[in-house]
């Protein structure tokens, strides 16, 4: 969250799934739907989730304890189809994951 932060990221592109065939690919970084998340100096709120397709779209709101009165949004884009050790069978949901980014941001 610190270099999303620094940086002033507004959108992540994530292509796999937390656990795919039961193992564990990536670390859950981000809180549930009503959740807050606490990472150090940084709070996490998750306030949006929408579902689009193949593609989850959650949006977040960080802030920082040394900055009460500055927020910041950021966006993931979530594409919960890529199978593990493979590739999707069409490309027209990454065209439309391309699309909505692009249109977005």
């Amino acid at each position: 969250w610190r270099m999303i932060w620094e940086k002033r990221v507004e959108a992540i592109v994530m292509l796999t799934n937390v656990d795919e065939n039961g193992r564990r690919k990536c670390e859950k970084y981000w809180p549930g739907d009503t959740e807050r998340g606490s990472h150090g100096e940084f709070e996490v709120s998750c306030i949006d989730n929408t579902t689009l397709g193949q593609i989850i779209r959650r949006k977040f709101k960080i802030s920082h304890q040394s900055y009460p009165n500055r927020t910041q949004v950021v966006v993931q884009y979530h594409y919960t189809a890529w199978p593990d050790h493979g590739v999707p069978q069409t490309t027209s949901e990454l065209f439309n994951l391309r699309r909505i980014v692009r249109t977005e941001f």
